[in-house]
Order: structure tokens, then sequence, then C-alpha cells
């Protein structure tokens, strides 16, 4: 708990040092008149953040001598063209067959869940609020392929009517994401070893450089193209579906939080149903005022009970 503590104030004190021609990493990350930063931030001060492998961790573990020249080879091309090899051939694996130019038509909700809360095919987090909603409501559903095997995804959207996320992404949110991510690098190349970024990462006389410089890399080589494609597929499905209100599960990981950001940009409200026990080192357990800095946090926060609500207002200052 503790270290915990200490990662998530040395980044907030870190993110408002300046690091480059007098801008912070707030600064430095604008992309669509958000920072990336706030997406990625959580993360940062995570171990989970490394179930995003590096491209090298992933052939390391392939390029065994019993591994076969084909698999090698295989191997190393996809991960060559990795940031679209990924969505793309996992689109093709969980196709459902779904046109989503039948989407156009404007809903009063936009329903957004994961289909890693799936089990037995039932959404056990937030599939009774789904077909709750959908007695009063026009609705639309959305599911996050973030953890769910083929076969899982194909057979539950078919079931429950819902759309894969995967089947909105595009050439052209590739291209947006990619060029994010050229553009993001230069910058990485430049600060990554000046005295600035190194002091930085200095918190209670300790510098954390070496502790923080393999996130940091792995936030500019993946994290960006990640964060990009989220946002701008998330902006895509708002405005197709038109909805008058978000409602979303768990908006404090990458998806999550782009979500909420597209519907801010799109002038849409969003409630986000919590996820997990709210405590000091939750999203939520923030400094007053981060809100109106820019982090893109939901209109309304639907919590468990009145614990969460003391919890938010009493000790976190909760806005």
């Amino acid at each position: 708990m503790r270290e915990k503590l200490e990662a998530i104030q040395l980044l907030k004190d870190f993110s408002e040092k300046s690091l480059y021609e007098n801008k912070n990493i707030k600064q430095l990350l604008m992309y669509d008149g958000v920072s990336l930063w706030w997406f990625v931030e959580p993360m940062m001060c995570f171990a989970s953040m490394y179930h995003y492998y590096s491209s090298q961790e992933i052939i390391d573990n392939v390029q065994k001598p019993e591994s076969s020249t084909i698999k090698k080879a295989a191997v190393s091309f996809l991960l060559s063209n990795l940031e679209r090899s990924r969505y793309c051939i996992r689109k093709i694996l969980t196709d459902s067959g779904h046109d989503i130019h039948n989407d156009s038509n404007k809903k009063d909700i936009l329903f957004v869940s994961y289909l890693a809360f799936v089990q037995k095919q039932k959404d056990v987090r937030l599939g009774a609020l789904r077909e709750l909603l959908k007695k009063k409501y026009s609705l639309h559903s959305v599911y996050i392929n973030d953890m769910a095997s083929c076969d899982t995804a194909k057979s539950f959207i078919r079931e429950t009517k819902s759309v894969l996320f995967d089947a909105y992404i595009d050439k052209n949110i590739h291209k947006k994401a990619l060029d994010a991510k050229k553009k993001f690098i230069k910058i990485w190349n430049t600060i990554k070893n000046t005295n600035d970024f190194r002091n930085a990462l200095i918190y209670k006389e300790k510098s954390y450089y070496d502790k923080f410089y393999d996130k940091f890399d792995l936030l500019f080589s993946k994290l960006i193209y990640e964060t990009v494609v989220h946002y701008e597929t998330s902006k895509k499905i708002i405005e197709i579906t038109k909805p008058r209100v978000l409602v979303i599960g768990c908006a404090t990981t990458i998806q999550g939080k782009t979500f909420v950001a597209a519907a801010r940009k799109l002038s849409v409200p969003s409630i986000e149903i919590q996820e997990g026990i709210v405590d000091v080192t939750s999203l939520y357990y923030r400094k007053k005022g981060e809100s109106k800095a820019g982090n893109p946090y939901p209109d309304y926060f639907a919590v468990y009970g009145q614990s969460s609500v003391e919890a938010l207002q009493k000790k976190c200052n909760y806005e």
C-alpha cells in the first residue's frame, strides 16, 4: 500500500514539472484537446501495466531452440506490424457478422461493458442493469473485448444483440494512432535522457529514473497507440449511435476513460457504474480540482453504497 501511494504521489508531482520547452508531460501529450496523460497515468502506478508486453519480450518467448523457423518468421512478421495486426486479427476471429451501418438510428443510451465480465454467457457485473434499461429505453450495447476468448465473444455478442468494440475500428483510426505515436515518440527521444526528465523523477531526495524509465518507454512505444485507437473508436461509436447518455462500467481503464473523454468531447453526459473498492489507491482518490484541469471524469458516478459515497465526499474531496 505504501509503495502504491508513493508511486501515485510521485507521478502527480512529476506531471506538474517542466520537461521540454517549459511544458509538463500533460501539455506535451495533448491530443484533440485532451491530454493522453490522463488516460495512461493510472496504469503507470501499478505493475498491472506490464500485461502490455513489449514486442521484444514476445519475440524472446518464441525464439527458443525448439521453435520452428516458420513460427519464428510468422511471429516476427506480426510483431513488425504489431499495432494493426493485433486489432485486425482479433477483429477477424471475433467477427459476429454485424453491420455497423445499421447502428445509425439515434438511441437513448449507449451501454458499454467488458467481455471480461462475461461468465457462462452472462454479463455477471452489468447484465441485469442492461436488461432493465432495455425495458424502458432504446439501447445500443457495446462490449470491449479485453480478456475474452474468441468463441465467448462471438456467441455472447450474437445472443445479446450487442456489438464488439473492435467492429468499429477502421484504417483511418489506425492511421491517426500511428501518426500520433510517431509524433510522441519524437518527444520521448528528445526528453528521455535530459536532466529535466531525470530530475522530475526525484521524490523525497531519491531518484526513481531507473525504476520508471521502462514504464515511460512502454507508454510511448505502445500505450500511446492503444489510447488513440480507443479514443478515436469511442468517438466514432458515439457519433454513429447519437446517444442521449453514455452508461459505462469501470471507467478507470484506458478503454473506459477514453470513452468518457469522447463523450465529453461530443457533449454527451456519462454515467459510470462503480467497479471495485474505492480506497486511497483508487483513481477517484485524487487532488481536488483535477477535473477542472482537464482530467475527463464521468458526469455521474453510481456507487455500491453509502460507504463509497462517504469515502468519495469526505475523504477524497470528491467534487
